[in-house]
Protein backbone atom coordinates (compact mmCIF):
# COMPACT_ATOMS: atom_id res chain seq x y z
CA UNK A 1 0.00 0.00 0.00
CA UNK A 2 1.09 3.26 -1.21
CA UNK A 3 1.65 5.86 2.09
CA UNK A 4 2.29 9.18 3.07
CA UNK A 5 5.26 10.31 3.89
CA UNK A 6 5.31 10.50 7.83
CA UNK A 7 4.79 13.94 9.19
CA UNK A 8 7.78 15.84 10.92
CA UNK A 9 8.13 15.19 14.61
CA UNK A 10 8.08 19.13 15.21
CA UNK A 11 4.17 18.64 13.71
CA UNK A 12 3.01 17.01 16.80
CA UNK A 13 5.28 18.90 19.55
CA UNK A 14 2.85 20.23 22.02
CA UNK A 15 3.32 23.99 23.25
CA UNK A 16 3.15 24.55 27.15
CA UNK A 17 -1.08 25.63 26.80
CA UNK A 18 -1.34 22.03 25.04
CA UNK A 19 1.01 20.29 27.29
CA UNK A 20 -1.43 21.72 30.19
CA UNK A 21 -4.67 20.67 28.42
CA UNK A 22 -3.50 17.31 28.10
CA UNK A 23 -2.00 16.82 31.32
CA UNK A 24 -5.56 18.32 32.98
CA UNK A 25 -7.54 15.77 30.94
CA UNK A 26 -5.56 13.05 32.08
CA UNK A 27 -5.61 14.06 35.87
CA UNK A 28 -9.65 13.94 35.49
CA UNK A 29 -9.26 10.49 33.81
CA UNK A 30 -7.34 9.20 36.21
CA UNK A 31 -9.54 10.19 39.46
CA UNK A 32 -12.56 9.55 38.17
CA UNK A 33 -14.09 13.19 36.88
CA UNK A 34 -15.98 14.10 33.51
CA UNK A 35 -12.43 15.28 31.34
CA UNK A 36 -12.67 18.59 29.70
CA UNK A 37 -14.57 17.66 26.09
CA UNK A 38 -12.96 20.40 24.37
CA UNK A 39 -9.51 19.07 25.05
CA UNK A 40 -10.34 15.74 24.30
CA UNK A 41 -9.48 16.09 20.63
CA UNK A 42 -6.22 17.59 21.15
CA UNK A 43 -5.33 13.83 23.28
CA UNK A 44 -6.65 11.88 20.67
CA UNK A 45 -4.47 13.41 17.71
CA UNK A 46 -1.34 13.00 19.54
CA UNK A 47 -2.54 9.35 20.86
CA UNK A 48 -2.93 8.65 16.97
CA UNK A 49 0.06 10.04 15.88
CA UNK A 50 2.46 8.88 18.26
CA UNK A 51 2.12 5.37 16.34
CA UNK A 52 1.92 7.14 13.12
CA UNK A 53 5.63 8.59 13.75
CA UNK A 54 6.56 5.02 14.11
CA UNK A 55 4.89 3.29 11.26
CA UNK A 56 4.69 4.40 8.05
CA UNK A 57 2.18 1.92 6.68
CA UNK A 58 -0.20 2.45 9.13
CA UNK A 59 -4.07 3.65 8.88
CA UNK A 60 -5.09 6.63 10.48
CA UNK A 61 -7.63 8.18 12.28
CA UNK A 62 -8.85 12.08 12.52
CA UNK A 63 -10.55 13.77 15.01
CA UNK A 64 -12.43 17.06 14.49
CA UNK A 65 -10.65 19.80 16.97
CA UNK A 66 -13.18 20.97 17.94
CA UNK A 67 -16.33 19.91 19.66
CA UNK A 68 -20.01 20.20 17.53
CA UNK A 69 -23.22 21.14 19.04
CA UNK A 70 -26.09 20.11 17.27
CA UNK A 71 -29.13 22.26 17.62
CA UNK A 72 -31.94 20.57 18.40
CA UNK A 73 -34.40 19.12 15.64
CA UNK A 74 -37.15 21.26 14.00
CA UNK A 75 -40.47 20.46 13.69
CA UNK A 76 -41.05 18.61 10.26
CA UNK A 77 -44.09 19.44 8.52
CA UNK A 78 -47.76 17.43 8.37
CA UNK A 79 -47.21 13.71 6.88
CA UNK A 80 -43.01 14.21 6.23
CA UNK A 81 -40.70 11.27 6.99
CA UNK A 82 -39.01 11.41 10.33
CA UNK A 83 -35.93 12.29 9.36
CA UNK A 84 -36.69 14.10 6.17
CA UNK A 85 -33.93 16.49 4.63
CA UNK A 86 -35.42 20.00 4.05
CA UNK A 87 -36.05 20.96 0.33
CA UNK A 88 -33.54 23.65 -0.53
CA UNK A 89 -35.96 24.76 -3.28
CA UNK A 90 -39.21 25.41 -0.68
CA UNK A 91 -38.19 29.44 0.23
CA UNK A 92 -36.50 30.32 3.48
CA UNK A 93 -33.37 27.99 4.12
CA UNK A 94 -32.38 27.26 7.57
CA UNK A 95 -28.73 27.96 8.39
CA UNK A 96 -26.34 25.20 7.38
CA UNK A 97 -23.13 23.84 9.62
CA UNK A 98 -19.86 24.07 8.81
CA UNK A 99 -17.51 21.04 9.12
CA UNK A 100 -14.22 21.20 7.58
CA UNK A 101 -11.78 19.10 8.40
CA UNK A 102 -8.00 20.40 8.74
CA UNK A 103 -5.33 20.67 4.81
CA UNK A 104 -3.42 17.87 5.62
CA UNK A 105 -6.36 15.70 6.30
CA UNK A 106 -8.37 16.86 3.28
CA UNK A 107 -5.41 16.82 0.94
CA UNK A 108 -5.12 12.86 1.83
CA UNK A 109 -9.19 12.47 1.61
CA UNK A 110 -8.16 13.31 -2.16
CA UNK A 111 -5.78 10.58 -2.57
CA UNK A 112 -6.55 6.78 -3.79
CA UNK A 113 -8.25 4.78 -1.39
CA UNK A 114 -6.82 1.23 -1.19
CA UNK A 115 -9.75 -0.79 -0.27
CA UNK A 116 -9.46 -3.01 2.37
CA UNK A 117 -11.88 -5.91 1.71
CA UNK A 118 -11.16 -8.05 -1.41
CA UNK A 119 -13.95 -7.78 -3.53
CA UNK A 120 -14.84 -4.33 -4.44
CA UNK A 121 -17.26 -2.43 -6.78
CA UNK A 122 -16.19 1.52 -6.55
CA UNK A 123 -18.95 3.82 -6.63
CA UNK A 124 -16.63 6.88 -6.35
CA UNK A 125 -17.26 9.44 -8.85
CA UNK A 126 -14.38 11.89 -7.93
CA UNK A 127 -11.10 11.62 -9.35
CA UNK A 128 -8.17 11.02 -6.56
CA UNK A 129 -5.11 12.80 -6.11
CA UNK A 130 -2.87 10.27 -8.39
CA UNK A 131 0.22 8.53 -6.47
CA UNK A 132 0.73 7.77 -3.00
CA UNK A 133 -2.58 6.41 -1.27
CA UNK A 134 -4.25 7.64 1.42
CA UNK A 135 -3.85 6.84 5.08
CA UNK A 136 -6.51 8.35 6.80
CA UNK A 137 -9.55 5.72 7.41
CA UNK A 138 -11.48 7.15 10.13
CA UNK A 139 -12.80 10.67 10.49
CA UNK A 140 -14.58 11.25 14.01
CA UNK A 141 -16.48 14.21 15.03
CA UNK A 142 -17.67 14.73 18.71
CA UNK A 143 -21.34 16.16 19.25
CA UNK A 144 -23.44 18.06 22.07
CA UNK A 145 -27.19 17.88 22.26
CA UNK A 146 -29.10 19.66 25.22
CA UNK A 147 -31.48 17.90 26.79
CA UNK A 148 -33.98 17.58 30.18
CA UNK A 149 -33.02 14.27 31.80
CA UNK A 150 -35.20 13.47 34.07
CA UNK A 151 -33.16 12.72 37.85
CA UNK A 152 -30.58 15.19 36.56
CA UNK A 153 -31.66 18.48 36.35
CA UNK A 154 -28.13 20.39 36.34
CA UNK A 155 -26.75 17.69 33.08
CA UNK A 156 -28.52 19.09 30.50
CA UNK A 157 -25.67 17.72 27.51
CA UNK A 158 -25.35 13.62 25.90
CA UNK A 159 -22.80 13.27 23.59
CA UNK A 160 -23.01 11.27 20.68
CA UNK A 161 -20.03 10.53 17.94
CA UNK A 162 -20.05 10.47 14.23
CA UNK A 163 -17.86 8.54 12.11
CA UNK A 164 -17.22 8.72 8.54
CA UNK A 165 -15.79 5.50 7.57
CA UNK A 166 -13.52 5.72 4.47
CA UNK A 167 -13.79 2.08 3.74
CA UNK A 168 -17.67 1.91 3.39
CA UNK A 169 -18.26 5.53 2.30
CA UNK A 170 -21.21 6.07 5.33
CA UNK A 171 -21.67 8.14 8.10
CA UNK A 172 -22.09 6.54 11.23
CA UNK A 173 -23.51 8.08 14.37
CA UNK A 174 -22.73 6.39 17.85
CA UNK A 175 -25.71 7.44 20.75
CA UNK A 176 -26.49 5.02 23.98
CA UNK A 177 -28.38 7.28 26.09
CA UNK A 178 -32.55 6.27 26.32
CA UNK A 179 -33.79 9.45 26.43
CA UNK A 180 -35.12 11.78 23.80
CA UNK A 181 -33.76 9.70 21.42
CA UNK A 182 -35.50 10.26 18.67
CA UNK A 183 -35.20 14.08 18.73
CA UNK A 184 -31.71 13.33 18.66
CA UNK A 185 -31.81 11.10 15.36
CA UNK A 186 -33.76 13.78 13.49
CA UNK A 187 -31.66 16.56 14.98
CA UNK A 188 -28.21 14.45 13.50
CA UNK A 189 -30.00 14.14 10.36
CA UNK A 190 -30.49 17.44 9.89
CA UNK A 191 -27.33 18.55 10.74
CA UNK A 192 -25.37 15.93 8.13
CA UNK A 193 -27.73 16.68 5.41
CA UNK A 194 -27.44 20.23 5.64
CA UNK A 195 -23.87 20.54 6.68
CA UNK A 196 -21.18 21.88 4.51
CA UNK A 197 -18.26 20.12 4.05
CA UNK A 198 -14.85 19.57 2.44
CA UNK A 199 -14.20 15.84 3.41
CA UNK A 200 -17.40 14.14 1.44
CA UNK A 201 -16.45 12.27 -1.99
CA UNK A 202 -17.71 14.29 -4.60
CA UNK A 203 -20.58 11.36 -5.62
CA UNK A 204 -22.41 12.47 -2.02
CA UNK A 205 -22.31 16.11 -2.02
CA UNK A 206 -23.16 18.94 -5.36
CA UNK A 207 -21.20 22.01 -5.66
CA UNK A 208 -18.31 23.02 -3.69
CA UNK A 209 -18.18 23.50 0.26
CA UNK A 210 -20.73 26.31 1.07
CA UNK A 211 -23.16 25.14 -2.01
CA UNK A 212 -26.80 25.09 -0.92
CA UNK A 213 -27.44 21.83 -3.18
CA UNK A 214 -27.77 18.46 -0.88
CA UNK A 215 -27.50 15.63 -2.53
CA UNK A 216 -30.02 13.11 -1.88
CA UNK A 217 -27.82 10.18 -1.76
CA UNK A 218 -25.96 11.16 1.74
CA UNK A 219 -29.38 9.94 3.87
CA UNK A 220 -28.95 6.70 2.14
CA UNK A 221 -25.09 6.68 3.36
CA UNK A 222 -26.41 7.23 7.12
CA UNK A 223 -26.20 4.78 9.68
CA UNK A 224 -27.51 5.08 13.11
CA UNK A 225 -26.10 3.19 15.87
CA UNK A 226 -28.07 3.74 19.21
CA UNK A 227 -26.97 0.68 21.69
CA UNK A 228 -30.16 1.82 24.39
CA UNK A 229 -30.48 -1.55 25.56
CA UNK A 230 -27.13 -1.21 27.26
CA UNK A 231 -27.66 1.02 30.12
CA UNK A 232 -29.91 -1.70 31.36
CA UNK A 233 -27.15 -2.96 33.49
CA UNK A 234 -26.26 0.41 34.59
CA UNK A 235 -25.40 0.98 38.45
CA UNK A 236 -27.69 4.01 38.62
CA UNK A 237 -30.72 4.29 36.41
CA UNK A 238 -31.46 6.67 34.78
CA UNK A 239 -28.05 7.21 34.12
CA UNK A 240 -26.24 10.76 34.66
CA UNK A 241 -26.65 12.28 30.96
CA UNK A 242 -22.45 13.15 30.92
CA UNK A 243 -21.58 9.72 31.47
CA UNK A 244 -21.87 9.40 27.77
CA UNK A 245 -18.72 10.88 27.11
CA UNK A 246 -16.93 7.86 28.61
CA UNK A 247 -18.96 5.95 25.86
CA UNK A 248 -17.58 8.69 22.84
CA UNK A 249 -14.16 7.69 23.90
CA UNK A 250 -14.56 3.99 24.10
CA UNK A 251 -15.88 4.17 21.00
CA UNK A 252 -13.31 6.40 19.30
CA UNK A 253 -10.60 4.14 20.98
CA UNK A 254 -12.07 1.19 19.72
CA UNK A 255 -12.54 2.28 16.08
CA UNK A 256 -8.75 3.43 15.82
CA UNK A 257 -7.93 0.09 17.49
CA UNK A 258 -9.59 -1.52 14.43
CA UNK A 259 -8.85 0.66 11.34
CA UNK A 260 -7.12 -2.26 9.39
CA UNK A 261 -10.34 -4.63 9.61
CA UNK A 262 -11.87 -5.09 6.24
CA UNK A 263 -15.31 -5.14 7.32
CA UNK A 264 -17.73 -2.63 8.88
CA UNK A 265 -16.52 -1.79 12.12
CA UNK A 266 -19.03 -2.81 14.61
CA UNK A 267 -18.84 -1.41 18.20
CA UNK A 268 -18.76 -4.38 21.52
CA UNK A 269 -21.84 -3.72 23.06
CA UNK A 270 -20.66 -5.47 26.62
CA UNK A 271 -21.07 -2.92 29.26
CA UNK A 272 -16.85 -3.23 29.09
CA UNK A 273 -16.94 -2.10 26.43
CA UNK A 274 -19.40 0.76 25.92
CA UNK A 275 -17.74 2.52 29.44
CA UNK A 276 -14.43 2.24 28.00
CA UNK A 277 -13.12 0.18 31.47
CA UNK A 278 -11.31 -2.62 28.75
CA UNK A 279 -7.76 -2.09 29.47
CA UNK A 280 -7.18 -1.54 25.70
CA UNK A 281 -9.68 1.45 25.25
CA UNK A 282 -9.51 4.22 28.18
CA UNK A 283 -6.32 2.74 30.13
CA UNK A 284 -4.65 2.83 26.54
CA UNK A 285 -5.57 6.19 26.10
CA UNK A 286 -4.08 7.30 29.61
CA UNK A 287 -1.30 5.51 29.48
CA UNK A 288 -0.21 6.53 26.14
CA UNK A 289 -1.07 9.63 27.02
CA UNK A 290 1.15 9.94 30.02
CA UNK A 291 3.96 8.67 27.56
CA UNK A 292 3.64 11.07 25.39
CA UNK A 293 3.80 13.96 27.97
CA UNK A 294 6.99 11.67 29.63
CA UNK A 295 8.56 12.09 25.98
CA UNK A 296 7.76 15.99 25.56
CA UNK A 297 10.35 19.03 25.43
CA UNK A 298 8.96 19.74 29.25
CA UNK A 299 9.86 16.45 30.63
CA UNK A 300 13.77 15.43 29.49
CA UNK A 301 13.76 11.54 29.73
CA UNK A 302 17.22 11.53 31.40
CA UNK A 303 15.65 13.16 34.50
CA UNK A 304 14.06 10.36 35.99
CA UNK A 305 13.24 12.24 38.95
CA UNK A 306 11.48 14.92 37.55
CA UNK A 307 9.55 12.59 35.57
CA UNK A 308 8.82 10.80 38.73
CA UNK A 309 7.69 13.76 40.33
CA UNK A 310 4.99 14.32 37.30
CA UNK A 311 3.65 11.08 37.60
CA UNK A 312 2.35 12.22 41.17
CA UNK A 313 -0.11 14.33 40.01
CA UNK A 314 -1.96 11.73 38.38
CA UNK A 315 -1.93 9.07 41.62
CA UNK A 316 -5.37 6.57 40.19
CA UNK A 317 -8.11 6.40 42.68
CA UNK A 318 -8.73 3.65 44.54
CA UNK A 319 -12.36 3.03 43.28
CA UNK A 320 -10.13 3.28 39.57
CA UNK A 321 -9.67 -0.71 39.95
CA UNK A 322 -10.35 -1.16 36.25
CA UNK A 323 -7.98 1.64 35.91
CA UNK A 324 -5.24 0.30 37.61
CA UNK A 325 -4.87 -3.21 36.24
CA UNK A 326 -4.80 -1.72 32.73
CA UNK A 327 -2.60 0.83 33.71
CA UNK A 328 -0.21 -1.46 35.89
CA UNK A 329 -0.17 -3.97 32.85
CA UNK A 330 1.11 -1.73 30.27
CA UNK A 331 3.49 -0.34 32.43
CA UNK A 332 4.92 -3.51 33.01
CA UNK A 333 4.84 -4.50 29.02
CA UNK A 334 6.86 -1.54 28.88
CA UNK A 335 9.72 -2.05 31.25
CA UNK A 336 8.81 1.39 33.21
CA UNK A 337 10.88 1.91 36.48
CA UNK A 338 9.10 0.88 39.39
CA UNK A 339 9.19 4.24 40.88
CA UNK A 340 6.84 5.01 38.26
CA UNK A 341 4.21 2.87 39.52
CA UNK A 342 4.19 3.88 42.58
CA UNK A 343 4.26 7.27 41.76
CA UNK A 344 0.79 6.59 40.21
CA UNK A 345 -0.24 4.40 43.49
CA UNK A 346 -0.77 1.68 41.27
Amino acid sequence: MGSKPPQRLDEFNMDRKQFNYVKRVLQDLTVGRYPRVDHLPLLLNLHQNRFVLTDNDRLMVYFHPTVLPVPPAEARPTGASSAAPFDPGSGEQPSRPEVSILEHAQEDMQRQWRVLRETYRSTSESEPVPGVCGRYRFLFFIHTHRIEAPGFPYQKTVYTLSIWDREWDELIWHDVYPFEREDRRRAIHQFWTRAKTNFLPEHLRSGKMGSNTIDPRLPERIRYKTVYHTWENHPSLPPPPRDTIMFVLATAMFHTNEATYKDQVVMRKEWEFVTGHRSELIPHLVFCGLMICLESKYLPDNDIERQTQFLRLFGVSKKMTWMKEGLQSYITMSGWPVEFSTALRL
